[in-house]
């Protein structure tokens, strides 16, 4: 049975990801800080960043997913929030391939989450992972130190992926439950002037895309968005339509978000035209390439 260790794996992708592994026959083994977790669970691995330590377990390990990270959207960017977004990411990247390397590891691939962040405000322009930063700005700077730490597996395996992953859609947390909040009150804000572009995956798409890079398996940076590509202003009205189509679709200004949210409003009044066309050509199909097919099964299994 092949092993899998995911850093990153109690949030909302890592979940996800784990059903999905476990389904297909992986085993799976969960980084965590909580010891009461590992001590009720074998399949829970303990690391500390902090203390540079890591559960003596993880050995013989096949793959290796890095989704770890310290939340964007939890906490207004003060200096030190955006110290501990930067280095939640840089310093797991380091661990896990220090430990890989110091115990001798035959690591068959390793997988690690950017995020479309990367290109910064991106206007209407289609970028692909050829395309510079066009805005510089923390969050690109957060990407591309979070990549150049990822690239270093390079070291440790033959296979070093790195997804640069759009907005991620799931019926468990994530940026839906802050989109649909208002909607079944009768208001669906769209944000600013709503013509931002906005890229986005359905969460399953993300974690089959994630198979598939530890199956086929995949070499390089591919982002990780579905094809469709939509204003914030469709968004929020599709959104609308699944949820309470009666419901005033309205602007959120963007001076309020500005306010409200200070430099982190970047991360939603920011435009991003993100393609999907380097992990299509590779082999990959969308089971949700549209916001109408994965918004339309999200609220559905919602319901059931």
């Amino acid at each position: 049975m092949k092993s899998v260790v995911i850093a990153g794996g109690s949030g909302t992708v890592g979940t996800r990801l784990s059903e999905l592994l476990r389904k297909a026959g992986y085993k799976v083994l969960i980084l965590t800080r909580s010891k009461e977790k590992v001590a009720k669970n074998d399949s829970y691995l303990f690391w500390d960043l902090h203390k540079g330590e890591i559960d003596e377990r993880y050995r013989d390990i096949d793959y290796v997913v890095n989704l770890a990270g310290s939340g964007i959207a939890e906490g207004r960017w003060t200096d030190s929030r955006k110290e501990e977004i930067m280095n939640s990411r840089i310093d797991s990247s380091a661990l896990l391939i220090s430990k890989a390397k110091e115990r001798g590891l035959n690591i068959k691939g390793y997988i690690s989450a950017s995020a479309i962040g990367y290109y910064g405000e991106g206007g209407t322009k289609e970028l692909s992972e050829d395309s510079p930063v066009v805005t510089k700005e923390f969050l690109s700077d957060v990407c591309v130190a979070w990549e150049e730490a990822g690239l270093k597996a390079k070291s440790i395996s033959p296979s070093v992926t790195i997804l640069r992953i759009a907005t991620v859609l799931s019926p468990r947390g994530g940026a839906l439950e802050k989109m649909d909040v208002t909607i079944p009150y009768g208001v669906a804000n769209y944000l600013g002037n709503g013509k931002q572009l906005m890229s986005w995956i359905h969460v399953d798409d993300l974690c089959r895309m994630i198979k598939y890079a530890i199956d086929k398996p995949l070499d390089g940076i591919f982002n990780a968005t579905a094809p469709e590509v939509v204003s914030n202003k469709a968004f929020t009205a599709a959104l609308r339509d699944v949820i309470n189509p009666k419901a005033l679709l309205l602007p959120a200004p963007a001076l309020g978000i500005k306010l409200m949210f200070g430099e982190m409003s970047r991360v939603v009044l920011n435009s991003s035209n993100v393609t999907s066309h380097k992990i299509e050509k590779s082999g990959f199909s969308f089971t949700y390439p549209t916001v109408e097919s994965a918004l339309t099964q999200l609220y559905n299994s919602k319901k059931s």
